[in-house]
């Protein structure tokens, strides 16, 4: 039976970066060593002739540390020359004890310096799978999200080609318009976030959510004239990408305005910790459309970039949406 280890991509990037410094960093110190090295063996010739030239000069046996003069030699000695009767043994645990220095201060320096490079490798790595994962997550919902809009919307349309079939009605063109509207501005949503995707945290600017909510009250007005909504704004600033905070913006009243029967209120206010952006509604049961929660998935997207908290709620016959600003 053969025995696999399962090594996720993240590891791999990180054995293969590890395997490519230590590689590195040994050829770096193999030619450092030998270079050196070399340097020390050609000084050595040098300081062998210094060494007998003081010698017939004056009879001094520690000018140069590493070379000694011995009568008798044991097997391990190193002999480098002969001076008369006597040998010169060479002493290399004093000749090569700077180069010994060196390479451990230099090893030290190398595994310091891979760990910050390794360290910096993991974050830069583990941004990019995250982001990879987001993107991945954010085109499932994208495809999710415009294939249900595509559907209800052939699906209202050829309800009302019916009625007109039948006999003109004006209520049934109205809601061919308003309908049309509305798959307008969710295409026109679903294309930003796509094109958005790539710049994921680009263009960070502070945004009067309090305007915001209010052109979005306007428009969606425009849309349903029959409902109107109650609003208790305070002045809040957030930060984020502006087309973001309208796309969420949008998809949260755009829900309250399309499935409420009367009653719409809109709240925004501060907490200890927390912003606050309330919306609740009563619930038109006979909305023959239903919902799938695709448009909520899509602001839950949106917010988890920002680390915002988005959570909805059904209490009897009232649907509500919290978003919640971490104040920082």
């Amino acid at each position: 039976m053969k025995f696999k280890l399962k090594v996720n991509f993240k590891t791999k990037i990180l054995l293969y970066f590890t395997f490519s410094l230590i590689l590195g960093f040994s050829i770096i110190n193999i030619v450092s060593y030998l270079y050196i090295k070399n340097f020390i063996d050609r000084k050595l010739e040098k300081d062998i002739k210094i060494y007998k030239e003081i010698y017939y000069k004056k009879e001094i046996n520690y000018l140069i540390p590493h070379l000694k003069l011995k009568s008798s030699v044991k097997k391990d000695d190193t002999v480098v020359g002969r001076i008369n009767e006597l040998y010169i043994v060479l002493d290399k645990s004093k000749l090569y004890e700077k180069l010994i220095h060196y390479l451990v201060v230099l090893i030290l320096w190398e595994i310091f310096t891979m760990f910050v490079i390794l360290l910096l490798a993991n974050t830069l790595v583990e941004k990019t799978i995250k982001k990879e994962n987001e993107i991945k997550e954010a085109l499932e919902v994208f495809i999710l999200a415009f294939t249900h809009k595509i559907k209800n919307f052939l699906g209202v349309q050829k309800v009302n080609i019916e009625i007109l079939k039948i006999n003109f009605n004006k209520k049934a063109l109205l809601r061919i318009e308003k309908t049309y509207s509305l798959i307008e501005k969710d295409i026109e949503t679903l294309v930003h976030i796509l094109k958005s995707l790539r710049n994921f945290s680009s263009d960070i600017t502070e945004i009067n959510l309090k305007d915001i909510i209010n052109k979005t009250v306007k428009e969606l007005e425009s849309i349903y004239p029959e409902k109107t909504a109650l609003l208790f704004l305070q002045d809040i600033k957030i930060k984020g990408n502006l087309e973001d905070v309208k796309n969420i913006t949008f998809i949260i009243l755009e829900n309250a305005f399309k499935y409420s029967e009367k009653r719409i209120l809109i709240e925004l206010f501060e907490e200890k910790k927390y912003s606050v952006f309330y919306v609740s509604n009563d619930i038109n049961v006979s909305f023959s459309e239903g919902g799938t929660g695709v448009g909520l998935e899509i602001a839950k997207f949106l917010s988890k970039k920002y680390k915002w908290i988005l959570e909805n709620k059904i209490n009897d016959n009232e649907y509500s949406i919290t978003l919640k600003f971490p104040k920082r």
